[in-house]
C-alpha cells in the first residue's frame, strides 16, 4: 500500500524524523516540492498512518498519528503486528537539499540512509538497524546505533562520530577534519582522509587506509587489534602502551 504526501514550503531547514519498523530513504531530487511516501505491508487506519507537521522551518515527521513517539497504544500496535513494516522516502529538492540546517532522524530497526543531502548538522540513531551516509557534505555528523551496520561513501565533515555497541563500521572516500569511532566489539574499516583519528575498542578490530598521514591519532582498544596503513610523510612520534599487545611499524 502507498500513501504519497507533499510539502510546498520552500524554507524547510530542520528536518526531523521519528520511525518503528522499516527503512527510512532521505534523497535529493529534481523537483520543486518535499514529496513523502509511505509504503506500508498492509492497508493502514488513519491513525497508523505517518503524522506529519510543520512549524518555522521544522517540518516532523513521525511514525503514527497517536500521541508521542512511543505510547503504550504504539506499543500495543508493535507488539500485534510484529511484522508490520513502513517504508519511508523522503525526495527533498536539489536547493533545498543542498542548504539544511538539520537533519535528525531516530528509529527502532530498518536502515536510514541520507544520500546526496548537505546540512550543517546530520544526526542519525538506530537500535537495530543499519546508518548509511552518501554524497553528503556537513559540519558535523554524528550516526549511532547498538547492532545495526554503518555505511559510509564519498562524504565530507568538519566532525564525524560514528558509535556501535556490536555493529559494523565501514567508511570509504570520505575526507574528515576529525574523525571520532566508538565501539564494543564492531569491526571498523575506513579507507579515506581525516586530520585528526581516534578510536575507541573494547573488542574490536580497526583497519585504516588513509591516503595521507593524520596531524595527530589517538587509538585506543583493550583486545581488538590495530592496523593503521599511511603513506611517505615527513616523520610522527609514536607513543605505545599496553598490558599484552605489540607493537609493529615499518616506518
Amino acid at each position: 500500500k502507498i500513501n504519497s504526501y507533499s510539502s510546498a514550503s520552500q524554507d524547510v531547514t530542520f528536518l526531523k524524523i521519528t520511525w518503528l519498523s522499516g527503512p527510512v530513504e532521505i534523497v535529493k531530487y529534481s523537483g520543486k516540492e518535499i514529496n513523502i511516501t509511505e509504503y506500508s505491508t498492509s492497508e493502514l487506519d488513519d491513525i497508523d498512518k505517518l503524522d506529519m507537521s510543520y512549524d518555522n522551518g521544522k517540518l516532523t515527521i513521525k511514525w503514527d498519528r497517536r500521541e508521542g513517539f512511543f505510547p503504550l497504544t504504539t506499543l500495543r500496535f508493535f507488539i500485534s503486528r510484529p511484522h508490520q513494516k513502513k517504508h519511508l522516502l523522503i525526495e527533498i529538492p536539489e536547493k533545498m537539499a543542498d542548504n539544511m540546517e538539520q537533519i535528525e532522524c531516530s528509529g527502532v530497526s530498518g536502515e536510514l540512509t541520507v544520500n546526496g543531502i548537505s546540512s550543517q548538522r546530520i544526526d542519525m540513531s538506530s537500535v537495530s538497524g543499519g546508518v548509511n551516509l552518501y554524497n553528503t557534505r556537513s559540519s558535523f555528523a554524528k550516526i549511532e546505533s547498538v547492532s545495526g551496520k554503518h555505511m559510509v561513501n564519498n562524504i565530507y565533515s568538519e566532525l564525524f562520530v560514528a558509535k556501535t555497541t556490536s555493529g559494523r563500521i565501514t567508511a570509504d572516500a570520505f575526507f574528515f577534519e576529525t574523525c571520532r569511532l566508538d565501539t564494543v566489539a564492531g569491526r571498523m574499516e575506513i579507507n579515506g582522509r581525516t586530520a585528526v583519528l581516534k578510536t575507541n575498542s573494547v573488542s574490536g578490530s580497526l583497519d585504516a587506509y588513509l591516503s595521507e598521514a593524520p596531524k595527530d591519532m589517538n587509538l585506543e582498544s583493550l583486545s581488538g587489534a590495530i592496523k593503521v596503513m599511511i603513506p611517505e610523510n615527513e616523520g610522527f612520534t609514536a607513543k605505545f602502551s599496553s598490558m599484552s599487545g605489540k607493537f609493529h611499524s615499518d616506518f
